[in-house]
């Protein structure tokens, strides 16, 4: 065995035991401030919590990262921002399952779970969801289906964490189903959370514009025309108002894609 090879082997079990100190580092921070109870100090150390949990969310130690995930929880839950508390339980749950803190965090769960507004039923769907018997198999599919209960939630809040996990998937070569595109496209264009259930169908595989009605085609061509406009990516707004165009629109349609034109027209100089 050469001098070059043991030399990696140790480099890298340097690297493993890092990582894993990190993570202890991190979850007994945590347990610390959550047993103080320090709201302000809760909110300005889990920036740094958050960080950690993306990066570790492949590790292997799943006893550690589950421990990990369900503090921090609980940081978000005395912090009152009850929609990341629930998210952080679904991705403990799903990605690092733990028996044992299932079970004794079925109460934050649920109560979570309501004070966002989800119905005693729809608490239960997502509780039989994260259930062990109806996970996938591989890392990639569990963070996926993270994922996909993150945007059925439809909070705005956790838009950074949604985006980051799918990230993480692109950079791994990961193909994205096309609900997912949707989602990220009609986050890009800044359309409201509660607008957002009447676009995204999580049972096909069509693009988004193919399969919308007229009216609501031309809607969501009208959002994102202004907002491409706003943002000067005339070039993308151009392309939309194409589109736009040969749709059946009405009069007070064809004013408003004058006016449209008139704006990109006039963005071009300020």
């Amino acid at each position: 065995m050469t001098k070059g090879f043991i030399y990696i082997i140790v480099l890298f079990s340097y690297f493993i035991n890092y990582s894993q100190f990190s993570i202890k580092t991190e979850y007994d921070y945590l347990k610390l401030i959550n047993f103080q109870k320090d709201k302000k100090l809760i909110k300005s150390s889990v920036i740094n919590s958050e960080i950690a949990a993306n990066n570790i969310i492949l590790e292997n130690n799943e006893e550690l990262t589950a421990n990990f995930y369900n503090e921090l929880s609980k940081s978000f839950y005395i912090a009152k921002e009850y929609e990341k508390s629930f998210y952080y339980q679904i991705l403990q749950r799903i990605i690092f399952t733990n028996n044992n803190i299932s079970t004794n965090s079925k109460e934050r769960f649920y109560d979570c779970g309501l004070k966002i507004n989800l119905s005693s039923n729809e608490v239960a769907e997502f509780w039989k969801k994260t259930s062990l018997i109806k996970l996938p198999k591989s890392k990639n599919n569990q963070i996926l289906l993270s994922i996909k209960l993150g945007t059925q939630l439809f909070s705005k809040k956790l838009t950074n964490q949604i985006f980051d996990l799918g990230l993480l998937l692109k950079k791994q070569d990961f193909t994205m189903p096309q609900w997912y595109k949707d989602w990220a496209y009609l986050t890009t264009i800044q359309l409201k959370e509660k607008y957002k259930s009447q676009y995204i169908n999580y049972n096909t595989s069509n693009k988004l514009f193919e399969r919308l009605s007229n009216k609501d085609k031309i809607k969501l061509l009208s959002k994102s025309i202004n907002y491409y406009t706003k943002k000067h990516a005339f070039k993308n707004a151009k392309q939309l108002k194409n589109i736009y165009k040969k749709q059946h629109l009405s009069f007070w349609r064809k004013n408003d894609l004058l006016i449209k034109s008139v704006v990109t027209y006039y963005h071009r100089f300020i």
